[in-house]
């Protein structure tokens, strides 16, 4: 962060770009939750699925926002969105196509 970049009157600093971390890491810790109580003896598949996507979309989100800012993503994200990707057959590099 440069001089140019803080306020004239001295408040605080702008916001770094991007989504704000903080609300995408609680939506990954939600997905988590709804994920988790998605299983278990007579789980709907339906629910299971959905629970599953919705975990891979705010990991990569979240993933995504990291990245956005140069910081790394951390193993256990990539190993998840990894997981979730062969569990609901997406394809590599094509984040939204069911194989």
């Amino acid at each position: 962060m440069s001089a140019q970049d803080l306020p004239a009157d001295g408040g605080p600093a702008p916001a770094s770009r991007g989504p704000d971390l903080q609300a995408l890491r609680f939506l990954v810790d939600r997905a988590r939750r709804e994920q988790e109580t998605s299983r278990g003896p007579g789980a709907h598949p339906d629910r299971v699925v959905a629970a599953r996507w919705a975990l891979m979309e705010a990991l990569e989100t979240y993933a995504a926002a990291l990245r956005l800012r140069n910081w790394p993503v951390p193993r256990r994200v990539q190993s998840d969105i990894q997981l979730l990707r062969g569990l609901c057959r997406v394809g590599p590099g094509r984040p939204n196509v069911k194989r």
